[in-house]
């Protein structure tokens, strides 16, 4: 799932709030990946031993915040 304010990632192990995720968001067909650091705000237990993760970005510039909102709309 993916936002202009975070994402949320399932993953096979339960992460403590502490921890930053490092992903890259590809958002088109032309190789435009956005590098994002998000800061653990929730999770959730699912079926299966896997996790949902929601994550708030931390210091993403305001112009990758926006290309990625114009992404999902």
């Amino acid at each position: 799932s993916l936002s202009g304010g975070g994402f949320a990632v399932a993953i096979s192990q339960p992460l403590p709030p502490q921890v930053l995720l490092r992903v890259s968001i590809k958002l088109d067909s032309q190789g435009g990946v956005v590098p994002a650091h998000g800061k653990v705000v929730g999770s959730q237990s699912l079926f299966g031993g896997r996790y949902l993760i929601r994550c708030a970005f931390v210091e993403l510039a305001e112009e990758e915040r926006d290309h990625i909102t114009q992404y999902v709309f």
